[in-house]
């Protein structure tokens, strides 16, 4: 290795010391899975390396250094998002008709969303106004991987008194 490469891989190192945690929340913030999260930071990983000789080497001071990473991240963050496979849609010909679906008797949603607690009915209703899981969590001061967790038990719990069963 040259003494230029060897001075590069000591600044490489330095900014992953310094900025591991910056770079590692960032891909867990934009990410939907710890699988995604990794690729993206290996992405950045590489884009860091890639670009580390546009960084002066007199310009180290950890807000300038913050500022380009960012910019780093960010395209990553697109080259990554622009790599997911995109969402097969389905023409509006071959989708289901709305009146084909099965009638909703709302008497029946209200004697089921009766039988939940006031927080679940409260998730519910946060969830029916918009909100996503991040948003949710946010705001009720919880981990996002809670606030899915309690989804899904609201849901079995929901399916278990459809099918009348209470097991």
């Amino acid at each position: 290795m040259s003494e230029a490469e060897n001075k590069k891989m000591i600044r490489y190192l330095a900014i992953l010391r310094v900025f591991d945690k910056h770079i590692a929340n960032f891909c867990y913030a934009h990410s939907n899975s710890s699988a995604d999260a990794q690729d993206l930071s290996q992405e950045i990983l590489a884009l860091v390396w890639e670009n580390l000789d546009g960084l002066k080497a007199d310009t180290d001071a950890p807000a300038r250094v913050n500022r380009w990473l960012n910019k780093v991240m960010f395209t990553a963050f697109v080259r990554h998002l622009r790599q997911r496979p995109r969402i097969t849609t389905v023409p509006l010909s071959d989708a289901v008709d709305v009146a084909d679906s099965p009638e909703v008797d709302p008497e029946e949603v209200e004697d089921h969303l009766s039988r939940l607690g006031d927080n679940d009915r409260h998730l519910l209703k946060m969830r029916i106004e918009g909100y996503t899981n991040a948003e949710i969590a946010r705001l009720s001061r919880r981990t996002e991987n809670s606030v899915a967790q309690q989804f899904y038990r609201i849901f079995i719990k929901l399916r278990k008194k459809r099918n009348g069963t209470n097991d």
